[in-house]
């Protein structure tokens, strides 16, 4: 049966859900090997990380299979917002409902590095459960790359992304 499964996990802190997009494929189940970011959607991204300055943003991603098509803003609920991130359960949810009301799917995570390289630190790979998908935009390079958590605190592999 050929089809989209949602797989759901917890990080280590209880406060960030983990929606991992899956596709069912030939009796086993397979992640996108590419995804598309919206051009748009990267250039708020990059205006709203410059105002932040060394603030750290966070966004949820939405879409249909390896589709990215909503970007949504959320608070960064972390005590000290300066080089840390913390996504909002109560946010989040709120967020989620209201995108699978008009069809979406949550794929993923996206935070700012203002000061740092776009790649996974260590507090990243530990917030996040195995199988996340993690966005990172660093003001400082003005790149945006894509990640999947491997190992829940040990490690990632970059995904392919696309601009449209």
């Amino acid at each position: 049966m050929e089809g989209s499964v949602t797989r759901f996990g917890n990080n280590s802190g209880g406060n960030m859900p983990s929606f991992v997009p899956v596709q069912w494929t030939q009796g086993h189940f397979v992640m996108p090997r590419k995804y598309r970011f919206p051009r748009q959607a990267y250039v708020r991204v990059k205006r709203a990380a410059h105002r932040a300055d060394v603030r750290e943003l966070c966004y949820l991603l939405f879409g249909k299979g390896g589709t990215i098509d909503r970007v949504i803003q959320v608070p960064n609920r972390a005590v000290d917002d300066v080089c840390h991130h913390v996504f909002g359960t109560a946010d989040f949810e709120r967020v989620r409902l209201k995108m699978k009301k008009l069809g979406y799917k949550h794929i993923g995570y996206l935070h700012t590095h203002p000061v740092s390289e776009p790649v996974p630190g260590p507090g990243d790979v530990a917030g996040y459960a195995k199988g996340a998908l993690v966005s990172i935009y660093a003001d400082r390079t003005k790149e945006l790359r894509l990640f999947r958590i491997t190992k829940k605190g040990k490690g990632y592999v970059e995904k392919q992304l696309e601009f449209g």
